[in-house]
């Protein structure tokens, strides 16, 4: 049996009781999600941040799935079997977003190639990268 995929474009921007489930699976059931960065995935590239960002539309999260038989209170165990990391990733601070967004009066952009397991900061240090799971929540 194929294991079910629940695609990034199946995505919720706020934590929600009423969020309709575009999946259901019981209890033990391997799923394949596929998600989107902290942009939406609308930032590439350089050139992409000249084109405006909607910022309405950051952080989304796939989902949600449905799991069979649990109820509000449960405590639901998730275990990740596999990660893939796209080979680059964009982020900014400044203007009241990101760390240091307080202190920073206008955005600042930065790319980095992902190779192996570090990322690779323009033109300076590599960083170990730490792939995150976030948001995963429970609505119920």
């Amino acid at each position: 049996m194929a294991t079910p995929t629940v695609t990034k474009d199946h995505s919720i921007l706020r934590m929600s009781r009423a969020a309709v489930p575009v999946a259901r699976i019981d209890p033990g059931t391997s799923i394949r999600l596929e998600t989107a960065d902290c942009f939406s995935d609308q930032v590439q590239w350089p050139d992409d941040v000249g084109r405006g960002i909607d910022w309405d539309t950051v952080n989304p999260a796939t989902g949600p799935v449905y799991v069979e038989g649990a109820a509000p209170g449960d405590v639901l165990a998730v275990r990740i079997e596999q990660m893939e990391v796209a080979d680059h990733g964009v982020m900014c601070t400044g203007g009241g977003w990101g760390v240091l967004g307080d202190r920073i009066e206008k955005l600042s952009w930065r790319f980095l190639a992902i190779r192996g397991h570090e990322a690779q900061w323009e033109g300076g240090p590599a960083f170990p990268d730490s792939p995150s799971i976030w948001p995963t929540r429970s609505c119920s």
